[in-house]
């Protein structure tokens, strides 16, 4: 009966007009608790339905005030849910910046309540922001502290947190969704096109579309296409004075079904951010069975294996347009290891990350007694 099961307050964005991975992260659990009909867990959703998101606008005035437009109602719906609901466990998703005022306020709001609560940070710069004692580095400290068991995806945060001395630390990846392996399956026709090079992701430089492009300039005979948000007409303006004409097509934001059939026509899949959590995209490449480049950010070389026997990609640094280069002209240049990693990297997805394996560590977390 839905009174025994326990009841887990979901503070995570589940709308469809959020940019983001911790959006798309959601959507992925949603679904799957939807599916399998949980005798244990009752997930109640909160998020504010209003929510903004500051694309191509990252600087602190920006994120200062959709901070205050998003996470005022959002306070409020949490305190009139601990107060109008029986809740067992309270599930804060964060991606750290002044969004961890929230946290603490809300990770406040529980234990008033005498409610457990779980801070979930889809954000892979705890390694850096450990290296100097700045304002964020003091919040995510007191929100650790606060909190019951902090969830982090990957395992350089983890290992960088327990090294600091806290013991409250989970390490749970991102899983891959039913969706995507659906849609795979779908479309296991489509053969892969020669010389194209797929990008996905929103616009922005910090994502490195533009050493992309001045790259790819210095390839001969490749398409690539950019797909994803565009913040603004400027963006598009820079990529068209930085590579011939002949190689580029952006396509602007299309459909999830449109964008696997894509990466599985491309002959590399290459994300050169300047920093990431664990991105959505690499897990939907890799079920792809991509050749991926990326850059040495976040959880990426955990998720490709880097430095292994088994590596399923190419981690480059960030910034760096001569290794972004080199490392594209190996993979056309090679196609049978190319291809030999895209497999592994499919294998490597389906056993690690599925999205069963997944939800059991996250039910087995909120199920957990103190």
């Amino acid at each position: 009966m839905v009174h025994n099961k326990i009841r887990i307050l979901f503070v995570s964005p589940f709308s469809s007009s959020v940019v983001g991975g911790i959006a798309k992260w959601t959507a992925n659990i949603w679904n799957y608790y939807n599916q399998i009909d949980s005798n244990d867990i009752e997930l109640i959703p909160c998020y504010n339905e209003d929510t903004q998101t500051p694309l191509g606008g990252d600087n602190l005035f920006s994120r200062i005030r959709m901070g205050i437009h998003n996470y005022l109602p959002l306070i409020r719906k949490v305190r009139e849910r601990l107060s109008r609901k029986s809740i067992d466990v309270v599930h804060i998703c964060s991606s750290a910046s002044i969004g961890l005022l929230k946290d603490l306020i809300i990770i406040r709001m529980a234990k008033r309540h005498g409610v457990r609560c779980l801070v979930h940070f889809h954000f892979g710069r705890i390694p850096q922001i450990f290296l100097n004692s700045n304002w964020e580095q003091k919040l995510i400290k007191k929100v650790i502290s606060l909190s019951d068991q902090v969830v982090v995806m990957d395992m350089a945060s983890f290992s960088t947190l327990q090294q600091n001395g806290y013991k409250n630390i989970v390490y749970i990846p991102n899983p891959l969704s039913i969706e995507t392996q659906e849609c795979i399956k779908q479309n296991e026709a489509i053969k892969r096109i020669p010389r194209k090079i797929v990008f996905v992701g929103q616009m922005l430089e910090t994502k490195g579309i533009f050493e992309l492009a001045q790259a790819c300039n210095l390839i001969d005979n490749v398409m690539v296409y950019f797909i994803g948000p565009i913040p603004n007409v400027q963006v598009v303006d820079k990529l068209k004075s930085m590579i011939d004409k002949n190689k580029l097509v952006i396509c602007g934001s299309k459909p999830f079904d449109v964008v696997i059939k894509e990466m599985m026509s491309s002959s590399v899949f290459v994300l050169p951010s300047y920093s990431e959590g664990f991105p959505n995209v690499i897990i939907e490449s890799m079920s792809c069975g991509c050749s991926i480049i990326a850059t040495s950010v976040g959880a990426i070389p955990e998720m490709l294996n880097i430095n292994t026997d088994c590596e399923c990609g190419i981690c480059v640094p960030a910034k760096d347009i001569n290794k972004l280069r080199e490392s594209i002209c190996y993979m056309l240049d090679n196609t049978i290891d190319a291809a030999r990693m895209g497999e592994k990297a499919k294998k490597r997805v389906n056993d690690e990350y599925s999205i069963s394996k997944i939800w059991q560590k996250l039910n087995a977390l909120w199920i957990d007694k103190p």
